[in-house]
This record gives C-alpha cells, sequence and structure tokens, in this order.
C-alpha cells in the first residue's frame, strides 16, 4: 500500500479491484486511498484525499457500481476535527471521490443500507450528532440519500434508540431494522416510514440469514432476557423460532459470535475459541 494504515475500509468493485481507504498509522491518519488489482498483486493507482475520515464512517456499494461514503471521524494534520456531516462519492469509471454534498446529520459509527429503489438509508450510530431539534434517544427523523437527484431527505415519522444493528430485508420492499433495545421497526421504504413491530430477536448477539424466510440468531447470555445463550432459527413468516442448541454447552458470553455463511448454506460460527457449524439441511448445530 501507499502508506500502512489501521481501521481502514476495503471494497471490491466492479471490476474485480479494491478500494481501500481510510485509517491510521502511528505518524498520523492517511490521507490517500488505494486501488489494489488481485490479478496483479500490487497497488494500481494511489489517489489523494480531500478529507481524511480515519474511522467510524460507512461505505455501501450503489447500484451503478459507485461506492457511497458518509460520515465518520475526521482529521486534518494530526488533529481531531470532528464528525463530519459530508458524503462522498468514489466513482468505478474516473476513479476519482466525487459529488461532496452536505448531510442533515453528522453520522458516526452508524450503518447504511442499499433500499430496492437505489436510495441508501443512514442508520444512526452511538456517535450521531444532530441538530438541537432532534434527540436520538427520545425521537429522531432518519436522513436517506436520492442517488437520483444526489441529495439527502427526511424519513416521514421519528425512530427513538439509536445505533441500529443487523439491518436486514426480508422482503423486497420492506427493511427490518433491529435496535439496541428489545424493540424492532419496519422500515417501510415506499411510504418511508418506520413502524414499531414486537417480534424479538438477539440483541447485541448475531444474526445470520440462511435463506428468505429463515435467519439463525445467537444471543450471549448478558443480553438474552432468558440470561442463558441462545441459539435458535427463526422463520419471519411463521413468526416462530427454533431452538437448534442440540444439547451443546455453548458460551458466547459477552461476546459477539463471528458467523459466516457458506457457499454450500450452512454457518460457520467461531467464539471464544469455539467453533460450530449450522447444518441448514438437518436445521442442527454441530461442534
Amino acid at each position: 500500500m501507499s502508506k500502512p494504515r489501521g481501521t481502514a475500509t476495503a471494497n471490491i468493485l466492479s471490476d474485480g479491484n479494491v478500494l481501500i481507504m481510510g485509517g491510521f498509522n502511528k505518524d498520523s491518519n492517511v490521507d490517500t486511498a488505494d486501488i489494489y488489482s488481485p490479478s496483479k498483486n500490487k497497488i494500481v493507482k494511489t489517489i489523494q484525499l480531500t478529507d481524511r475520515r480515519f474511522d467510524g464512517y460507512s461505505t455501501t456499494q450503489m447500484k451503478n457500481g459507485n461506492i457511497f461514503i458518509c460520515g465518520g471521524f475526521i482529521w486534518e494534520g494530526n488533529s481531531y476535527i470532528g464528525p463530519s456531516n459530508t458524503s462522498k462519492i468514489f466513482d468505478i469509471n474516473s476513479y476519482e471521490f466525487k459529488n461532496f454534498i452536505n448531510m442533515p446529520y453528522s453520522p458516526v459509527l452508524h450503518k447504511t443500507v442499499l433500499l430496492d429503489n437505489g436510495h441508501i438509508l443512514v442508520i444512526h450510530g452511538t456517535g450521531t450528532i444532530t441538530n438541537s431539534n432532534c434527540k436520538i434517544l427520545d425521537g429522531c427523523k432518519y436522513q436517506i440519500y436520492n442517488a437520483d437527484t444526489d441529495s439527502f431527505y427526511l424519513s416521514n415519522n421519528e425512530m427513538s434508540a439509536f445505533g441500529a444493528n443487523f439491518p436486514f430485508k426480508p422482503s423486497d420492499k420492506n427493511l427490518y431494522i433491529l435496535q439496541q433495545n428489545e424493540f424492532q421497526y419496519l422500515y417501510d421504504n415506499e411510504k418511508n416510514i418506520f413502524k414499531k413491530i414486537y417480534e424479538w430477536f438477539p440483541v447485541g448477539g448475531s444474526l445470520t440469514q440462511i435463506d428468505n424466510e429463515n435467519y439463525l440468531a445467537l444471543c450471549p447470555n448478558t443480553i438474552c432476557p432468558q440470561q442463558t445463550d441462545e441459539a435458535y432459527v427463526y422463520n419471519i413468516k411463521t413468526k416462530t423460532k427454533t431452538t437448534i442448541r442440540n444439547g451443546l454447552d455453548m458460551t458466547w458470553t459477552s461476546d459477539s459470535p463471528i458467523t459466516i455463511k457458506l457457499s454450500d448454506g450452512n454457518v460457520f460460527i467461531y467464539s471464544r475459541n469455539k467453533a460450530y457449524i449450522y447444518r441448514k439441511k438437518s436445521k442442527l448445530l454441530k461442534k
């Protein structure tokens, strides 16, 4: 790479190359982005950055293949400036950053989700800075990026709490969002509204999509209501959950288990030096 860096992000581009940006090293925050070519096994281009988002920002691949970047912590030299209230786009054709625009809020440690209409929902993070009329814990409208007009608009209603975890799509029109409390919200991107629902998912654990209807849910004992480690499959169509512990002694404790969906549909799970496999066919957990 042009410079060593930690806490960087990497996005696979449509041409097979990889965009590496952000981060910091022992000397300062990195002011370059690199394009890595796997076929050539080398950096093929280095791009000078005008803003240094070293951490806490998000990247999302748009429908046209460009990369949408927003928020995060900004540094100039060795001085911390504050959270960024801007977004920008990496153009996969020109290999340049463009379209710097201001956002209604300054998102930090947040998530961004590509919606079916090509817009991008920005889910507030724990460090998001809003205006004086909006308190995230009391309720706040969410910001959405319109890729057609290159501008932001707000949701039609407010959603309380912050730092929504595990955004996922159970259908082609709606987006479920798991909050950091025991409430979940259904975002309807056709009506641009949030609806509170009361289906319980693990908070702070791990949620992995198995197929269009089923999700593997793992919950540490420190945050499960039952105060026990849980592993189950939740079916969003029937609204039922099936325990899959299979008599195993699982200890997620306060750790969030790492899950990887394998090409055969099974799920690999790792936590605290223990490894498990969820077998989709038998619907059982194996150590």
